[in-house]
């Protein structure tokens, strides 16, 4: 298989990445196309926000931990002041 491209990223057929929150071992799996380098994503089991960079062989990623699992019950995760 040939190496992938950064254009490869916009064909979800060709790039698709399984992860794990790095708070509670959730999986996720998006294509390519979802994602951008350095997002940040709130986890919807437990809160934790991370950010996803894309590595240079835009086969795998790094999952950096922003803030831990807050505890709180579940609610908005795009607001100015988490709970």
């Amino acid at each position: 298989m040939a190496k992938p491209t950064a254009r490869d990223l916009y064909d979800p057929t060709k790039t698709q990445f399984i992860f794990e929150c790095p708070g509670c071992g959730q999986k996720y799996k998006v294509a390519g196309v979802q994602i951008e380098d350095e997002e940040e994503m709130a986890c919807d089991d437990c809160n934790t926000v991370f950010r996803i960079r894309l590595r240079d062989d835009y086969r795998s990623l790094d999952i950096i931990t922003i803030h831990g699992p807050t505890g709180a019950p579940l609610g908005p995760a795009e607001t100015e002041e988490r709970q």
